[in-house]
């Protein structure tokens, strides 16, 4: 399905990926990303995503941030440098900032952040076991039939292996 074609009615989960091309310019996929937030930001959706998909998105920013800076795609070295300069540091940050900032405003409007609970991951080893997802993606497919979501905005295909979940993508 596509992402543009959502209706208003129900619940979606958002993925990390679908915030991450909303901040590339380059992306084929911004476009598509970029208005799917805006209806958010507009409450015509109500939207759910969790603590880990930010913590994804923060990591994601951080390692394209400094592979930017250092023109490395080493991510060991990427790491390295952050840990021990705290002027590179504070420039991968920034971008981290900005999401943060971003989710703020889209959280005061059409987006839940809830928590990936022990529990739900218990569950997501069933999931990722039986349709042969990695642990985050079971994660976040377990947190949405912990929550009754029955749909995932998200430009990951492996989703579809999932029969409680429709995919909405870019």
């Amino acid at each position: 399905m596509r992402l543009a074609d959502f209706p208003a009615a129900g619940r979606i989960f958002v993925d990390a990926n679908i915030l991450i091309y909303h901040l590339d310019a380059t992306s084929p996929y911004q476009r598509a990303c970029s208005a799917f937030l805006h209806r958010i930001e507009t409450e015509a959706i109500r939207a759910v995503t969790s603590t880990l998909v930010i913590d994804e998105i923060l990591y994601a920013l951080l390692i394209h941030e400094g592979s930017q800076l250092l023109q490395t795609d080493r991510i060991t070295t990427i790491q390295h440098r952050i840990l021990n300069s705290a002027p590179f540091a504070k420039r991968c940050y920034a971008r981290a900032a900005q999401m943060i900032d971003y989710l703020e405003v889209l959280r005061l409007h059409g987006l839940s952040i809830v928590e990936a609970t022990f529990d739900i991951v218990k569950t997501s080893l069933a999931l990722a076991t039986e349709h042969r997802l990695l642990p985050r993606d079971a994660i976040h497919a377990s947190t949405c039939d912990a929550l009754g979501i029955s749909h995932i905005a998200t430009r990951d295909d492996h989703f579809t292996r999932l029969p409680s979940l429709q995919v909405w993508m870019p």
